[in-house]
């Protein structure tokens, strides 16, 4: 991926107004890959004070857009077409660590794997297979 096609990522995620809102950054792009951190905020958690996991499934399904959006060329980025999440253990550190990676990319399809994990611990919290299909910005 060159530097203009990171740019270009990097702008449309800081034009995602619900990922700015939730205050996600955007902390490594390359090949195929994503990263995404997090800190907890009152207004992401549910009543238990875990984060809520409509809010996980958001912040790994863009994860793997933006890993798999690395591999198009510029003017493209990519649509969520199913995505599985499976929920392993309530996230509770204070910052949360979304990683992802494009595991196949076909011509209308790329398949990636998106895993958050908490950041002081280092455990395992939830793991996500997301399809994406590229669109023409």
């Amino acid at each position: 991926m060159d530097k203009k096609r990171e740019e270009e990522i990097r702008k449309m995620f800081k034009g995602i107004s619900f990922l700015q809102y939730i205050g996600a950054e955007l902390i490594d792009l390359s090949e195929g890959q994503a990263q995404i951190e997090l800190s907890k905020r009152d207004e992401l958690l549910q009543g238990n004070g875990f984060y809520h996991g409509g809010l996980l499934a958001t912040v790994l399904d863009s994860t793997s857009c933006h890993a798999a959006a690395t591999l198009l060329p510029m003017g493209q980025h990519v649509v969520t077409v199913e995505m599985k999440v499976n929920y392993m253990r309530p996230a509770t550190d204070d910052r949360l660590v979304v990683k992802a990676k494009v595991l196949n990319k076909g011509k209308n399809i790329i398949v990636c794997e998106s895993e958050i994990f908490d950041k002081e611990s280092g455990k395992l919290v939830n793991k996500a297979t997301v399809t994406v299909t590229p669109i023409e910005m």
